[in-house]
């Protein structure tokens, strides 16, 4: 194509130049005037247009998609742009994560809980990341802890994150061994024993009686035991530990063995009466080590000579 030149004589910046304008280029022989969209003038070095880089960045302006920019080739010409999601490194505090402008270039994260939203389980609840962006749950029961009445217990939302309790005693029914009766705490749950149950264990706590020397359990004394048998049938929250005691007469260690040998003669007759061995959590001879009365007369010896049923649960 054939260039239109004119020529003209014109003193710029008190140099002498002289210059075509072809479009919006003026060429010369010594530099190339560009004006710019904005009505400015840029010079230039060359004799040409096909090298003109109006922002410095070594990308042509002929295929500078921003030639007002310096940028980078890899971009064509733009400032670097690593993630690709149109927001420049300069400006993007996420480079190497494609986001979004609303959130600096970072990806989207709707409740600003630091916690993307592509990653956020609760995307419009603030949460943590311990949680996947959920509020936080410390007993992962499905109720957060804000809401939690029990925060480090599992529970129920209708319970508002507290654990069942059918019976309404404040003892979580998976720690309430009576979870369908209302009880004590220090019970686990239970209430006391009743009157019949008590009237048991005392009757027994001085009316079984073993043959001298031994721990042959008298049959005059079965009738004691056989109430003991039922009580604990009739009401199976409670377990016991039986032990055995004597007075100071006779040798120690004897003695000791003897009160051992009888509180598990005991046990042998409930559990042969049906009684599960689980619901007997010890057995154990103290000899003369407890007495409940005093050994200096006969009345005294006869109450430390006893078997003791101790009720636990």
């Amino acid at each position: 194509m054939k260039r239109i030149l004119c020529s003209l004589a014109a003193v710029i910046l008190g140099m002498s130049v002289s210059f075509a304008q072809c479009g919006n280029v003026i060429e010369s022989t010594h530099e190339t005037l560009v004006v710019t969209s904005n009505g400015n003038f840029v010079t230039t070095s060359g004799s040409g247009t096909d090298c003109l880089d109006l922002d410095k960045d070594g990308v042509p302006n002929a295929k500078d998609k921003c030639p007002d920019l310096a940028g980078v080739l890899e971009n064509g010409g733009c400032p670097a742009d690593a993630d690709q999601d149109g927001i420049y490194d300069s400006e993007d505090t996420c480079p190497q994560l494609a986001g979004v402008k609303e959130n600096m270039g970072c990806p989207a994260d709707t409740d600003k809980d630091g916690v993307y939203d592509a990653d956020d389980s609760c995307p419009q609840v603030a949460g943590v990341k311990d949680n996947m962006g959920c509020p936080a749950d410390s007993d992962k029961d499905g109720v957060y802890d804000i809401d939690d009445k029990c925060p480090q217990l599992a529970g129920l939302k209708e319970l508002a994150g507290c654990p069942s309790d059918k019976d309404g005693d404040g003892v979580y029914d998976s720690m309430d061994k009576c979870p369908d009766v209302a009880g004590l705490m220090e019970n686990k749950g239970c209430p006391n024993v009743n009157e019949t149950t008590k009237k048991a264990l005392t009757k027994a706590l001085y009316g079984v009686q073993f043959e001298t020397g031994s721990a042959i359990i008298k049959k005059t004394s079965y009738t004691t035991l056989d109430a003991v048998v039922k009580a604990m049938k009739e009401d199976s929250s409670f377990d016991i530990s039986i032990n055995g005691h004597t007075d100071n007469t006779g040798n120690y260690d004897k003695n000791v063995a003897l009160s051992k040998a009888r509180a598990q003669a005991t046990k042998d007759y409930l559990v042969s009466k049906g009684i599960d061995p689980a619901r007997i959590i010890s057995v154990q001879g103290f000899g003369p080590d407890k007495p409940v009365a005093d050994n200096a007369t006969p009345e005294g010896r006869t109450k430390n000579r006893r078997v003791e049923f101790v009720v636990s649960y």
